[in-house]
């Protein structure tokens, strides 16, 4: 979809022809690249907040993850103000208390799971690239959800340690870069650091299924 950002669209017959699209719609195409970039983006500034950036690293930490967990609390705050005339206040309370449960959880997974998700987005934005300008080959590849759902489906630490790969590698370069440029951090960085190195063995927990008492 990257053409359709410009005035000009590829056109098989006459080589171009002009956007047909309006400018709201470009602006909807670049703000989905623009999020495609933003896991790249907040590992980066994690580091520069711990190493180089001045002020409170740990503010700037606290940024990041409210960053992450803004989009997953401010569908549940709406719903605080929507209880159902047909539900009792004490149901919907214990529905509450659920969500923000779940919520929560869903917050501090996708802050552990970070780097490898903008290991995943860098991959696929060079991937695309390098189809669009190169190679000019499997430009209609893609993987559906459940295809994804069963590669995953009884992996075993191993094989989620290989796919996350990144997730311990960034956590390294993250701790030993902290030591190394400024050591008073690691206070901050490396409870964050340790929380991405044990990341596969937590996506390991999670994907088992559910026993039943």
């Amino acid at each position: 979809i990257l053409n359709w950002l410009f005035w000009k669209i590829p056109h098989r017959e006459k080589g171009t022809e002009n956007n047909p699209i309006s400018g709201l719609s470009r602006w909807k195409i670049w703000d989905n690249m623009r999020r495609s970039l933003t896991p790249v983006m907040l590992i980066v500034f994690l580091l520069a907040a711990w190493t180089v950036l001045p002020g409170s690293a740990i503010l700037w930490t606290i940024a990041v993850f409210g960053v992450l967990a803004f989009p997953i609390y401010s569908s549940f705050s709406t719903d605080i103000f929507r209880r159902p005339q047909r539900v009792g206040w004490r149901l919907y309370l214990d529905k509450i208390r659920a969500d923000l449960t779940m919520n929560t959880y869903r917050s501090v997974t996708s802050f552990l799971f970070l780097p490898h998700q903008a290991y995943n987005s860098m991959d696929a934005i060079l991937r695309t690239l390098y189809r669009m300008f190169i190679s000019q080959h499997k430009l209609l590849e893609w993987t559906s959800a459940s295809k994804v759902d069963r590669e995953h489906a009884n992996g075993s630490l191993r094989n989620y340690t290989l796919k996350m790969w990144f997730n311990v590698f960034w956590g390294l370069t993250c701790l030993f870069a902290v030591a190394f440029i400024k050591i008073q951090m690691l206070v901050i960085a490396f409870p964050v650091c340790m929380g991405w190195i044990f990341g596969p063995g937590l996506a390991f927990y999670l994907s088992k299924p559910m026993r039943n008492n």
